[in-house]
């Protein structure tokens, strides 16, 4: 037993002394790949951090070339919008130097034709003094054989002598009267004339008879009034408002020349002196609705919304039923986004006149931001309805259908679009989107590109747009967006 024992207790020993070797190389091991571990994944994070920090250099060089390039075409723009200012001014010189042309040329032909006048004048006075002295001179020799005559022989040569000449003198003064009828018109004639020729619609007549009568009425302000009238219709707006400035000068109370002066300088833009016009008209007469309206709409050129609504709601109080206030009205809430107030607004005009297109395609766009999606198609049914060729109708009411799924009538509606107006650069595009959710991808494409044909902007807007998702990688499409 002892020796069993000692034997078991060697045994255990030699064990003991076997695990404590084991533990240990088992210890230096796992600390040789504790050791490794630590190395590589050291060397992975380098890795890591090197490819972060080439990316983050990428980044940073993509964000410097693309703020070069929109540099460059913010720069390439301002020069285009210079060389597009110079050649604008050197157009408004050139038509500036063409008009000085023929306003000089037609001074020297008025000049021209007065100096004939005054010849003509000039010349029949000196007959008519020729005849008065020829007459007196003939006078005395009869006063002479006066004494040697009989009283009716006196007589009877006297009248028989007058007679003839008179009948010479009829002769040049009804010839002359049918070659230049003009010279025997009173300032009261040519005014009857100008607007006789006004009411034919031959303005250019008319215009001529009021340059006539101007002559001797200068300070005619109802002359100068119906002169601009002519030129109005002639299109010659600045001689139109040079001819309204007159009258507003001669009478200032004249609210409808001051009126027609507002009307020509928004035309020309030139809507200061337009909205000071028609402030002028309303300071006379507060309740000029028409005025109200267009002081509405200057305002609204001004970008003066808030100020236009209320020139709009003005006219609206003083005519309820002003079908035109209302759509203005309309137009300005829609431009500040309140488009409930602008739904109410066409509503309304709708209402007062239901066959009005623009308002009915006006109040759908309305719904439209509204998302009423299916009283908007009822909206565009009716301004496509009451006018067929009305292609930004028939484009939203596509639109719309698409949002409501309706694919296939949405297609239909686009095409109305393109077929109304083949240049409709919008209608090629929402085609294209129909096309692309359809899985059509050759259309797609193809109408995308009759899109970015005639407004380049949709390319950009094809590269945020997720419904051509399916053909971002598409190299029709890359080469269409210039990618």
């Amino acid at each position: 037993m002892q020796q069993l024992q000692g034997d078991f207790t060697q045994e255990l020993n030699e064990l003991n002394s076997g695990l404590g070797s084991e533990r240990e190389g088992l210890l230096r091991s796992l600390k040789g790949i504790e050791t490794n571990f630590t190395s590589e994944l050291a060397s992975v994070r380098n890795t890591v951090f090197g490819r972060r920090d080439v990316i983050i250099d990428k980044l940073n060089s993509f964000d410097s070339r693309l703020g070069e390039q929109i540099g460059e075409l913010a720069k390439s723009a301002s020069e285009r919008e210079q060389a597009a200012q110079a050649r604008l001014a050197q157009i408004e010189e050139k038509f500036a130097q063409t008009l000085d042309a023929l306003q000089t040329n037609l001074d020297q032909r008025q000049t021209k034709a007065i100096t004939e006048v005054t010849q003509v004048k000039e010349e029949i006075q000196a007959k008519l003094s020729a005849l008065n002295a020829e007459a007196e001179a003939e006078k005395q020799q009869i006063m002479q054989q006066l004494g040697q005559l009989t009283p009716e022989y006196v007589a009877d040569s006297f009248m028989s002598t007058s007679q003839a000449q008179i009948d010479t003198l009829s002769e040049q003064v009804n010839r002359l009267k049918g070659n230049r009828p003009e010279l025997f018109l009173t300032a009261d004639e040519f005014i009857a004339e100008g607007d006789r020729q006004l009411a034919s619609q031959q303005y250019a007549a008319a215009l001529a008879a009021y340059n006539q009568a101007l002559e001797v009425q200068p300070s005619n302000a109802d002359l100068w009034f119906k002169r601009s009238r002519a030129l109005s219709v002639l299109d010659q707006k600045t001689e139109a408002l040079s001819a309204l400035t007159e009258v507003t000068r001669l009478n200032p109370e004249n609210t409808e020349a001051w009126y027609q002066s507002g009307l020509l300088l928004r035309e020309q833009r030139q809507y200061e002196e337009a909205l000071s016009a028609f402030d002028t008209v309303i300071e006379r007469d507060p309740t000029d609705a028409k005025a109200w309206l267009n002081r509405g709409m200057v305002l609204s050129r001004l970008r003066k919304r808030e100020e236009a609504i209320a020139a709009f709601d003005r006219a609206i109080d003083i005519n309820p039923e002003y079908h035109e206030a209302w759509v203005n009205r309309g137009v300005a809430f829609g431009i500040l986004q309140a488009h409930e107030k602008a739904f109410e607004s066409f509503d309304q005009a709708v209402t007062l006149q239901a066959n009005d297109a623009v308002a009915w395609l006006n109040r759908g766009l309305a719904l439209t931001e509204l998302e009423r999606y299916e009283e908007a198609v009822a909206s565009f049914d009716k301004a496509v309805r009451f006018k067929p060729s009305l292609a930004k109708a028939w484009d939203n009411r596509g639109y719309v259908l698409l949002k409501l799924g309706r694919d296939r009538d949405a297609l239909k509606s686009f095409d109305k679009a393109i077929s109304a107006d083949p240049n409709y650069a919008k209608a090629y595009y929402n085609r294209a989107l129909c096309y692309a959710l359809g899985r059509d991808n050759d259309l797609a494409l193809e109408n995308l590109q009759q899109a970015v044909r005639l407004e380049p902007s949709y390319k950009q807007e094809a590269l945020a747009d997720e419904i051509f998702e399916d053909i971002w990688s598409d190299d029709w499409f890359k080469e269409l967006v210039g990618q």
